[in-house]
């Protein structure tokens, strides 16, 4: 499977305010981007706080991509919690099939009939449900749109391949804000490595594209 990301971020590397509330940090040219990233993919994966700040289909833009697509878009949601809207424009995209890939206490009493639920015996990681949309759904393009914490796991279980940022002319500053890799960090003796594939400047924002270069064995985050 091909897993990518892409993320908007502020100069301080921030992807939200440090409240997580949703906020938009691109132009329209990164919506535009975004569409086209999205069209590569055959799912998106998004976390619980995720979206829940921004409930709404994960698909790409038909006026900016008018090939339809063949099969719907998986949109994939990891949480612990199962916190979020049972009902709404999420789950009625006629080109979207949500999917739940759950820990095994999260509450996901009142989803819309038919909403598949997918539950990990213990923690749900990232790798679990990298495995599950392959197994059950025949992902082989998937596309990760945060938070940081998949995006930090995915990095430290050396599952992601390539990484998009757009880098967007603001300082949102906040201790504690979501950033583009949370989690634990890593160790500095076994960071993650990247090669820069390509750089574009549009206006006031520099979209960058990088190859995730794989992890020596035995590295790993910090405890």
């Amino acid at each position: 499977m091909q897993v990518f990301s892409n993320s908007a971020i502020s100069l301080d590397g921030k992807l939200g305010p440090v409240n997580y509330d949703h906020m938009r940090l691109g132009t329209a040219e990164d919506l535009r981007r975004m569409s086209w990233l999205r069209s590569r993919a055959d799912a998106v994966l998004v976390g619980g706080r995720t979206w829940r700040a921004w409930s709404l289909p994960l698909i790409e833009d038909p006026l900016v991509v008018r090939q339809p697509r063949s099969t719907p878009m998986i949109n994939a949601v990891l949480t612990r919690s199962g916190a979020g809207a049972r009902s709404g424009r999420f789950y009625a995209h006629p080109h979207t099939r949500p999917v739940f890939l759950a820990g095994p206490d999260a509450e996901l009493e009142g989803l819309p009939p038919g909403t598949p639920i997918h539950r990990a015996l213990h923690e749900p990681t990232v790798a679990w449900a990298v495995g599950i949309l392959g197994a059950h759904y025949g992902v082989r393009n998937l596309l990760v749109e945060g938070g940081g914490a998949l995006i930090a796991q995915l990095l430290e279980a050396d599952l992601l391949h390539e990484l998009n940022v757009t880098l967007c002319p603001l300082v949102l500053g906040g201790q504690g804000g979501p950033t583009l890799a949370d989690g634990a960090g890593f160790d500095p003796s076994s960071l993650p490595r990247l090669e820069l594939l390509s750089h574009d400047v549009v206006g006031q924002e520099i979209y960058l594209r990088y190859r995730v270069l794989p992890r020596a064995p035995g590295s790993g985050a910090t405890g």
